[in-house]
């Protein structure tokens, strides 16, 4: 589902606590001049895993793919479903100490991997417009189309060639590319706060398939429509200006091709792995920690794709462990040692545990931590909203005390020290 991302905290606070975090590798740094000030300014670059995070004089940016994070940054050739994204980031989250309210969202990929109704190489090859845009290729791929704005675009690659050894034979990328958070906005998306959202998912998966339907493709595999197959037909049409008449001629175009041209078959087969990855189990973990798929599965997965789970994304058990000392939940102050280690807050795999082994006390956390209008969501939803809300309470006290002496004592105002 979710791949890229790149986000930023101006939380000065916040920013030296992620910095001064024992799991970052230095990476390198940069000086530019700033053009509008002349001063000369430092980029400090570190690395966790495959996430970049760029320390500037007034923001710090973290980018890289939750994809790959999710298979200790190896690939992101397998399914990624709704559960694990939301798992991913709540990982991160709590590793870091993130207040997600504070990471606001410049740019995101989100996309499907499923394979073609053909040659996934020659399938690619035949994308030619997005609504009125070209597809040209992108360069830093092989066999990899871009069409778009600076607004939004989408891209189209050959996933097999990109990672052979853990990705099915003819396995296909299609994805939604933001380039301004404007786009995201208009989604309801602004913070990491909107991606631990269930509901959120819904919105990019409905994006997805109504971005195919507005893509092109040539079906060179038949006859039919042959005259349509010809790049130059349809540049001609948008150069002479005709405002409905490219739009037309594609619909007039996909109905002589029918149910099984290709842009219907692969409109299918989105639309089918999407309701797979809805659903929060299509992959599990194996009791040796490697990653076992479900009867959902359309095409069996070559030993070679098996990958060891990364320790910060690794799920987490359905029980405490009693070897380990017992930790407990800042805010709750319950038990979250079945939760993975480093967890400072109660999070899905805690609440998931108290509601199926003590409903009472998980009916207290409900009470206590859900309004009453989300009382009828589902229970994964509750638990998002429930570890929201208990997160907040820590954070929200301490940031509100902090902006009462900002704005009641300011630096410059005379103080006295009693102590």
């Amino acid at each position: 589902m979710l791949d890229y991302i790149k986000f930023e905290i101006k939380n000065t606070d916040l920013i030296k606590r992620i910095w001064s975090h024992s799991d970052l590798v230095y990476k390198s740094e940069h000086s530019f001049v700033n053009k509008n000030t002349g001063e000369i300014r430092t980029v400090d670059n570190r690395q966790y895993v495959n996430l970049i995070l760029s320390k500037h004089p007034n923001k710090l940016e973290v980018s890289g793919s939750l994809h790959k994070l999710f298979n200790n940054g190896l690939h992101n050739a397998n399914d990624f479903t709704v559960n694990d994204c939301i798992n991913t980031l709540e990982n991160l989250v709590s590793r870091f100490g993130l207040v997600p309210d504070d990471c606001y969202i410049n740019n995101l990929e989100f996309g499907v991997n499923f394979e073609t109704p053909g040659n996934v190489s020659e399938v690619v090859k035949w994308l030619r417009f997005h609504n009125k845009n070209q597809f040209i290729k992108y360069p830093d791929l092989a066999e990899c189309y871009f069409a778009g704005t600076s607004y939004f675009g989408v891209k189209a690659y050959n996933k097999t060639l990109n990672y052979p050894e853990y990705a099915q034979p003819n396995l296909m990328r299609f994805e939604g590319k933001t380039r301004q958070s404007k786009y995201l906005l208009s989604k309801g998306i602004e913070t990491l706060s909107d991606l631990l959202k269930p509901t959120t998912y819904s919105v990019l998966l409905k994006v997805l398939l109504s971005e195919w339907n507005n893509v092109l493709i040539f079906d060179k595999r038949t006859k039919k429509g042959k005259r349509f197959c010809n790049t130059d037909f349809w540049l001609e049409i948008l150069e002479n200006n005709h405002r409905n008449t490219f739009v037309n001629t594609k619909k007039k175009y996909y109905k002589m091709l029918g149910e099984k041209g290709l842009q219907n078959l692969i409109y299918k087969r989105i639309s089918d792995k999407l309701d797979q990855l809805k659903i929060c189990a299509v992959s599990t973990i194996s009791a040796t920690g490697t990653l076992a798929h479900t009867e959902l599965q359309t095409a069996p997965i070559s030993p070679k794709a098996l990958v060891q789970f990364p320790p910060i994304v690794k799920m987490e058990s359905n029980t405490p462990n009693q070897r380990e000392t017992v930790r407990l939940c800042e805010v709750t102050k319950l038990n979250i040692s079945m939760q993975k280690k480093g967890s400072e807050f109660i999070c899905s795999a805690g609440l998931k545990y108290y509601s199926e082994t003590e409903p009472e006390t998980y009916q207290r956390l409900k009470e206590k931590y859900l309004t009453f209008d989300k009382w009828g969501l589902g229970l994964p939803d509750q638990f998002y909203y429930i570890a929201h809300n208990v997160r907040n309470k820590f954070f929200n006290e301490i940031h509100n005390r902090k902006k009462f002496e900002q704005r009641n004592y300011p630096k410059q105002q005379l103080q006295f020290n009693f102590n």
